[in-house]
């Protein structure tokens, strides 16, 4: 982020007529704008930081209206002052390349370029890391103390998590969420009662520096868990917060921007404005993003984050949803208070009522426009309180200011970390029939933003002002649930379990057989939602009989029989009652053995699917139709692989082939709870399949 900008929101332009209205506004003004070529010595193309071209420079505006058409050509803003409100002169800082800064000259913007300050800083603090020999992590040196006389090189923060997690293995959890462009494990460290074990407690997050060239997050981030290690055992307030959430801590979200002192990642890619965004990229999927906010985005998807945070440096300032419009999000009000709780503590921050910041705090979208940023992200498709703090005017301060900062923002950090457990409604989601835990929808009325339970467990934590609410629970295939005249006070989290009762369900039968010879036959039946290809329920087939039975629900359903060596067959169906469904398959015609060096044809199923691994095992069967090595794998979302089943195993040809999978990865732990794939490779052919892991 950056530095300082407006408070009072503008009326949006619409159109592309209003567009051009404002275009020629712009023009009449740009003969008062002079442009600016000279380059001062450590400014311009030299002060750009490695992987981009891009170098920070000032321009001058005289009025919102210019800021507005200054976003319309895709510069990476980092910050916006103008003098005390919208219609007063001030300073964009941004970060451009000579293209871009030809264009913006081009319409009339003045262009200036200023000193890489974070550079120039990095420079100094990566001179003292080659002569400490502190970028090999062969002769980084154990750092037992957990203190350090100047900033960590990322092969020193890798080596102190480390031993921070080995020292302490019952509160401690390191985990590497994948790994950077250039291979550099993205860290995030969780700290608990019971670290290893999901628990009904609420989950909250830290993380900081995206751009990795701000780094006072990255050292706060560190000595907050240290602190809370250090004094869980002598402070009842300390024990009482990890006993009762589960922290999550990211130090460096970029760790090879980081160690090359810039911005950017290794693509030259601002990852502060790559995720999806609500406006300009409204598709919740990873596919084209940057290696590291995939990562970030795959961590977060099976996990229930109540609260958290991103750290930056440029400003003090509490920058809160939304970054990317200026309509207000359901839950500001209780943002605005999770900003000014966490600033009144800060004083230095408290005390910026520069426009728009009001004691250090301001809504995003009206101070400068951001798309693709990380908190509205969180907040608008994982339903976390998400905020971006700005935590010091230098991006890259000296490291003896850290202690000043640390004393600046220890008592904030805590305060803000014991919302989670602090004023609100809380309870778990289960079925009334099995009383297993279900992923629901919880909507609270009064501020109409919906948050899920937890899969795991069933737990929600849904963080409110006190007051009184209205809080229902929905799910597919369950009767809607309202509570009324709910009571929240303020320090307390009220406890309201919900119980679903299931929808009307009825049978459907029947038997898979062979087509013509009518011979009972193994399969699996899948019913799937019609459009969505969702699916609903599963079952196998008794292989003596071909017979099934599966309780579903009232809805319309597309049913799928899938036999080794058959042609699988879809049939749709309404279900208002038990209804009997037979599936006569076809043998599949290409099923037949190769003459030649052909690759063999490959076929997989599993079941059952989702597993719960704490009563089964996925039962993985394939065809061969070719002999030779067979490597069967579970992956997790993220790519990484779980565990081997078969390694290049060799395996004579033959239908039905079975291996089993105990849920567990490789060191023999069970995996969490959530999606993986399942991938088989024989000669040149690779097939995969999707299963859901549930416990």
């Amino acid at each position: 982020m950056g530095t300082r900008g407006l408070r009072e929101p503008w009326t949006k332009i619409k159109g592309a007529a209003a567009g051009l209205v404002l275009f020629a506004l712009f023009l009449l003004n740009a003969a008062a704008l002079a442009v600016t070529s000279a380059h001062a010595v450590g400014v311009g193309p030299e002060a750009a930081g490695a992987f981009s071209d891009r170098y920070p420079v000032e321009i001058p505006v005289k009025n919102i209206e210019q800021v507005r058409m200054l976003e319309t050509f895709n510069i990476d803003v980092d910050g916006v002052a103008l003098a005390d409100g919208p219609d007063r002169p001030g300073t964009v800082s941004a970060y451009v390349n000579e293209t871009e800064r030809a264009t913006l000259q081009s319409v009339g913007y003045t262009v200036t370029p200023v000193p890489n300050q974070a550079k120039e800083m990095w420079e100094q603090v990566y001179r003292q890391w080659e002569a400490e020999g502190a970028l090999d992590p062969a002769t980084v040196k154990p750092n037992k103390d957990a203190t350090w006389t100047r900033w960590y090189s990322y092969p020193e923060l890798t080596t102190e998590l480390q031993q921070f997690a080995a020292a302490n293995p019952a509160l401690v959890q390191l985990v590497n969420i994948g790994n950077s462009v250039l291979g550099r494990p993205v860290w995030f460290v969780k700290i608990s009662d019971n670290a290893t074990i999901e628990e009904n407690e609420p989950e909250f997050k830290f993380s900081s520096s995206l751009h990795g060239d701000e780094v006072t997050g990255m050292e706060l981030t560190r000595r907050m868990m240290h602190y809370l290690i250090d004094n869980y055992s002598t402070d009842p307030a300390i024990a009482n917060l990890v006993n009762g959430a589960e922290l999550w801590f990211c130090p460096m979200s970029n760790p090879d921007g980081m160690t090359a002192g810039t911005r950017y990642n290794a693509n030259g890619v601002d990852l502060n404005r790559n995720f999806p965004d609500p406006v300009s990229d409204p598709n919740d999927t990873t596919t084209g993003r940057e290696i590291e906010v995939q990562h970030l985005m795959n961590f977060q998807y099976p996990r229930n984050f109540i609260l958290g945070a991103n750290y930056h440096s440029g400003e003090l300032v509490m920058n809160l949803p939304w970054d990317c419009r200026t309509a207000l999000a359901p839950d500001d009000a209780l943002f605005w208070q999770l900003g000014i709780g966490y600033s009144i503590l800060n004083p230095p921050m408290y005390a910026n009522n520069t426009p728009p910041f009001v004691h250090g705090v301001t809504n995003g979208a009206a101070w400068y426009v951001v798309h693709g940023g990380f908190q509205d992200w969180s907040y608008n498709w994982r339903n976390e309180l998400h905020i971006c703090i700005e935590v010091s005017t230098t991006k890259w301060p000296a490291w003896s200011l850290m202690d000043t900062f640390w004393n600046q923002n220890r008592d904030s950090m805590l305060w803000y970390m014991n919302r989670v457990i602090a004023t609100g409604v809380k309870g778990v989601v289960t079925d009334t029939v099995t009383g297993l835990p279900i992923e629901a929808d919880v909507n609270v009325t009064q501020v109409n933003k919906v948050i899920k339970s937890d899969l795991q467990v069933g737990d929600y934590h849904r963080l409110l002002m006190p007051g009184i609410y209205t809080l229902t629970f929905t799910k597919s295939g369950y009767e809607t649930l309202t509570f009324t005249g709910v009571a929240v006070v303020d320090g307390q989290m009220t406890v309201r379990g919900a119980a679903l009762q299931p929808t009307s369900t009825y049978a459907l039968t029947g038997a898979v057989t062979a087509a013509g010879t009518g011979v009972p036959l193994a399969a699996t039946i899948e019913a799937r939602r019609p459009g969505n290809d969702q699916i609903i329920g599963t079952t196998q087939t008794d292989p003596a009989t071909g017979q099934y039975s599966l309780t579903l629900v009232s809805s319309m359903y597309d049913v799928k029989a899938i036999a080794s060596g058959y042609t699988p067959l879809t049939q749709p169906v309404t279900l208002g009652g038990p209804k009997a469904l037979n599936f006569p398959l076809v043998i599949d015609s290409t099923d037949v053995p190769p003459t030649d060096t052909t690759v063999a044809r490959l076929w997989l199923t599993s079941s059952p699917n989702p597993l719960d691994r704490t009563t089964s095992s996925l039962r993985v069967t394939f065809d061969l139709v070719q002999a030779g090595p067979v490597s069967l794998a579970i992956y997790d979302v993220a790519g990484r692989k779980v565990r081997a089943i078969l390694a290049g195993t060799p395996r004579a040809a033959g239908r039905g082939q079975q291996e089993l999978w105990d849920g567990c990865d490789a060191g023999g732990r069970a995996v969490e709870a959530g999606t993986y794939w399942i991938r088989l490779e024989a000669g040149n052919e690779t097939t995969s399949r999707r299963v859901t892991v549930v416990r």
